[in-house]
Formats: structure tokens, C-alpha cells, sequence
């Protein structure tokens, strides 16, 4: 008879955990939370809502990284084409191929190209497309790492009572491989485990590092498209 009760009751249990949704889980975790974090556990009064509001995963990550990959592919692409337009022009200058009414005007743009190849020259001596390289290759690595990633982010909005009242609050839970963890305000990558704030800081440091190097190319196209609509 115990034996069919214990199996009664754990039939029960599996069922409840089954059919529990998610938002079940985030209720019960927050619940724990309040329990062990507040001065007062029972200031929680009700949970009002649980909107889940950015999920971050393994591939959309990796799909983030493959456009910083492809506007570097791009940005050498430019740098080809630019270097390609500035023979010409060179060419056509060299030839007095111009009128000369745009002779003030086309020196001040190689002056302006000559800052940007002067702007690019630092740059590579600051960076160098070594590091460029380098931690191309290290969001790799670090990408490589956070297979299987899968972090959930939800905003709560209770009723907390206080001294002076009920009052609404917003509260951050934020779900990865260590669990639930709640916060008064929206976490950032620094909050994640699993490595991602290694990897978002690595990242971030190779997009800024492209960005640099794409609008000093960006610029000297521009300037070399005047340049060639005055000289043709």
C-alpha cells in the first residue's frame, strides 16, 4: 500500500514538472530569490507580468561574427579599388589631363588623400593588420568556445510592499548554464557566463579596430569619385 502511494505521488510530481511552463520556473525561481535576498520574504506581494525580451544564442552569435568577417572582406575589397582609381588619377594629373579652373580644387583633394593615406599608415602602425588577423582569429577561438550557448533574458514587473506602500518594480532574471539570476536593472554581456563577456570585449575590440580602417578607405573613395568626375 506505501509502495503504490509512492508511486501515486512521484507519478504526480513527474506530471506537475512536465506540464510546468517556463514561466512557472521564472515564478518560483523569483520567489526563492525574494526569499533569500529580501530583508522582508514576504514584501512580495504579486508578480504581475514575465515578458522574455532577448535570447542570445551559439548561432546568432556566430552570425554576428560572420558580418564582421564580411565587412572586412569588404573593407579590403574597397582598399583595392581605391588604390586602383588613385593610379588613374595619378596618371591622368601627371598628363595635365584636367582644366586647369580645377586646379586649386584638385589640390586641396590630394592634399585631403594625402592625410588619409598619412591617417592609414598610423593606423597600421598602431594596429597593423597582424592584430586585425590576430583577433580575427581569437573571436574564432572564443566563438568555438560558447557552442551550445543558449542564454534568455525576461523583465518581471511586480508588486513590492514597502514602507510607504505597494509599489511596482522591475526586476531582470537572466537564464544560462549557471541558472536563474535576478537583477534591478537589464544585465549586460559583463553578466553572462559561459565566456561571452571574453568574447563580446574581443569582438567589440575587432569591430572598432575595422571600423577605423573602413572610413579612412571610405573617405579617400569619396574623394577619389570628385576627383574623377573632374578629370574625365
Amino acid at each position: 500500500m506505501k509502495k503504490c502511494l509512492f508511486l501515486s505521488v512521484m507519478t504526480l510530481f513527474v506530471l506537475f514538472s512536465c506540464t510546468q511552463t517556463k514561466e512557472d520556473k521564472i515564478r518560483n525561481e523569483f520567489k526563492n530569490y525574494v526569499s533569500s535576498n529580501f530583508d522582508d520574504p514576504n514584501s512580495l506581494k504579486e508578480i504581475l507580468s514575465i515578458e522574455p525580451i532577448d535570447t542570445i544564442t551559439y548561432e546568432s552569435i556566430r552570425n554576428g561574427v560572420m558580418a564582421l568577417h564580411g565587412i572586412d572582406s569588404l573593407t579590403n575589397s574597397s582598399d583595392t579599388i581605391e588604390k586602383e582609381q588613385s593610379e588613374i588619377i595619378l596618371s591622368k594629373i601627371r598628363a595635365h589631363k584636367y582644366n586647369p579652373y580645377y586646379k586649386e580644387e584638385l589640390m586641396s583633394m590630394v592634399l585631403r588623400k594625402a592625410e588619409l593615406s598619412r591617417a592609414l599608415i598610423s593606423w597600421i602602425d598602431d594596429y597593423g593588420f597582424a592584430l586585425l588577423n590576430a583577433m580575427s582569429d581569437s573571436t574564432d577561438n572564443s566563438l568555438n568556445r560558447l557552442k551550445g550557448l543558449n542564454i534568455c533574458q525576461y523583465k518581471l514587473k511586480a508588486r513590492i510592499k514597502e514602507k510607504d506602500g505597494l509599489k511596482l518594480r522591475e526586476y531582470y532574471a537572466l537564464e544560462d548554464s549557471v541558472g536563474f539570476r535576478f537583477f534591478d536593472n537589464k544585465p549586460t554581456f559583463n553578466d553572462y557566463s559561459e565566456g561571452t563577456a571574453e568574447f563580446y570585449k574581443v569582438a567589440r575590440e575587432y569591430e572598432d579596430i575595422m571600423t577605423i580602417r573602413k572610413n579612412i578607405i571610405n573617405e579617400k573613395l569619396e574623394v577619389n569619385q570628385k576627383m574623377l568626375r573632374i578629370l574625365d
